[in-house]
Formats: structure tokens, C-alpha cells, sequence
């Protein structure tokens, strides 16, 4: 069953996806700087072995940087349709990569090459260009902690898109699901607000949570992960005393999940008087190991912020 399209997760990290890059951004870029080393030397034996090799009709051949007129700002110019740069088009030249164009008409200035500061073409950076024209792109962009597992990530981006499956979303997906309801708690129906909000068992954790982190300043009674992520965003605090409240935030979203499947397909569920305990011990690892930081059990116990 899929739960996000694979675009999506493929997209750049400020785009909403996880920053896994598409395979065929990678072969065109490669492909760019070929042309692009071409350019620069026409006349190495190299180039000149491929380009007979290949021939023009491939898509790998003479790139000259002669231009015809003048192109200015390339907002008038089409790319691919004008002879702009060299001898014919660069449809006419180069059909295989026109062929993989998205958008024939495109101008010049949307398809100059993206170079690095030290001006010399990136594949990597070209790679990215390329993705972020092909792929969809969200409004929000993925918010990605760095001292929680590259797992527990995906679960909360999963969980900020809503593509959990709950026994809600599951029904929504046309599965035949006995009880929507939620397996914890019994009360209410069981989607993500619920589940790690709104559920007796959680609200139980969060207050908990609260009293030990001992801010000095209420914390509000968050309903949904978008909230909460926005409250940590407005705090004055220190960067680093944000990073540790995400770090147990997000270990006990975490833990709440897994009490969550423990109850539906665990043969023996997580016992909910030491969740608590779990939490303080998981955010504590995760902070010094992954945070690489010096802190001692008894002192984040005590005070963690």
C-alpha cells in the first residue's frame, strides 16, 4: 500500500520530500557535464573520440560557445527552439536530452546551467536543479532533527503530512477495519491527532513531560504536530535547549507509536507505567550519541534543559 508518492519523497528536503534525489536528475546532469567538458575543449582527442564514437544525433557532440545575437537576460530566447548558442537548434542537436524535456518552450534563463561559486559545473548542484523542475514541491518544507534517527525522521514526516496509517486513514483507504477506534484508549476515533494528542494515555505522558522539562513557562495543550512544531519554532530560547526539546518531543511521539502497535500486534503490550522511564532513557541517548554531547544520566534526569 502506498502511503506517499515517491516524487514526492524524492524531492528536496525545503521542498517537503527526504532529499533522496531522482535517478534521472542524476543521469541528465551527467550527461550536462559532458557536454559542458566538451565545450571547453572541442578540440581534445578525447572529444574528438566520442564525438566520432557517437556522432552528433546523440546528444554528446560539439557544444560551441559562439552565439548567435544576442541573448541578454534569456528571458525571451527559446532554449531548445532558437539558434542561439552554436549551429541549429539545440533540439536538432541534441534530441535524446530535448526528448526528456518537460517543457519544449522553455527560455534560455530557465535552463542556463547552475554552477558552482568557484564557477565550474556541479553535477550535484545541476542534479538538484533538475529535480526541483521534475519533482512536485510543497509549501512546507520537511523539518529534519539531527540528533534523532534517520527512522524516527521519516515517522515524523510521515506524521506531519498525515500518512500515518491509522486505523482512520486505513478505512479511508478502503481496507474493510472492524473498529476506527482508538486501541489504546478505546475512546474517539483513532487518527494522529488523536492518537499522540488527544488520547487519555498521551495527554497522561505530555503532562508528565512537561513537569520534568520544568520550563518557566506554561506549555500549551498542543492538538496536533503542526502545532507543537510552531510553538518550538517561536521559543527565545538558546538553539541548543530547542534541539533538546524536539529530541524528547519527537522520542515521545516516538514511544507513543510504538505503544500504539505493541497493543494491535504485539503478542505482550508495552507496559504504560514505564513509558515515562522509556522516554527519559531514549531522549538521553539519542541527545549525547547522535548530539555527540557530554551530559551525565543523573543531571539530564534532574534538569534536561
Amino acid at each position: 500500500m502506498h502511503w506517499v508518492s515517491w516524487n514526492v519523497a524524492l524531492g528536496a528536503l525545503d521542498k517537503g520530500g527526504l532529499g533522496i534525489g531522482s535517478l534521472r536528475a542524476s543521469n541528465l546532469a551527467l550527461m550536462y557535464k559532458w557536454i559542458w567538458r566538451i565545450a571547453l575543449n572541442p578540440n581534445a582527442k578525447w572529444a574528438t573520440i566520442i564525438k566520432l564514437i557517437h556522432g552528433p544525433a546523440t546528444g554528446i557532440a560539439d557544444l560551441s560557445p559562439r552565439q548567435k545575437g544576442k541573448v541578454g537576460n534569456g528571458r525571451i530566447v527559446p532554449f531548445w527552439l532558437d539558434e542561439w548558442c552554436g549551429n541549429g537548434t539545440l533540439a536538432s542537436r541534441y534530441p535524446r536530452l530535448f526528448h526528456l524535456e518537460v517543457n519544449p518552450a522553455c527560455l534560455v534563463a530557465e535552463r542556463r546551467w547552475k554552477l558552482a561559486d568557484d564557477g565550474v559545473f556541479s553535477v550535484s548542484v545541476s542534479r538538484v536543479a533538475i529535480d526541483d523542475m521534475l519533482l512536485p514541491s510543497s509549501a512546507t518544507a520537511t523539518r529534519w532533527f539531527e540528533y534523532v534517527p534517520r527512522k524516527t525522521n521519516i515517522f515524523l514526516w510521515r506524521l506531519a503530512i498525515d500518512r500515518l496509517p491509522t486505523r482512520l486513514k486505513l478505512s479511508q483507504k478502503g481496507l474493510d477495519i472492524e473498529d476506527i477506534g482508538c486501541a489504546s484508549c478505546h475512546h474517539g476515533i483513532e487518527d494522529a491527532d488523536h492518537v499522540f494528542f488527544r488520547c487519555p494515555i498521551a495527554i497522561d505522558i505530555w503532562r508528565r513531560i512537561y513537569i520534568w522539562i520544568n520550563m518557566d513557562r506554561p506549555i500549551p495543550l498542543f492538538l496536533s504536530w503542526q502545532e507543537l512544531i510552531l510553538w518550538v519554532d517561536n521559543l527565545q530560547d538558546a538553539s541548543e535547549v530547542k534541539k533538546k526539546i524536539m529530541v524528547i518531543f519527537a522520542t515521545s511521539v516516538w514511544t507513543i507509536w510504538k505503544l500504539r502497535n505493541s497493543i494491535i500486534f504485539g503478542p505482550s503490550p508495552i507496559r504504560k507505567c514505564g513509558l515515562f522511564d522509556f522516554i527519559c532513557d531514549m531522549s538521553f541517548n539519542w541527545y549525547c550519541n547522535r548530539g555527540r554531547k557530554s551530559i551525565y544520566l543523573n543531571v539530564w534526569l534532574l534538569k534536561p534543559l
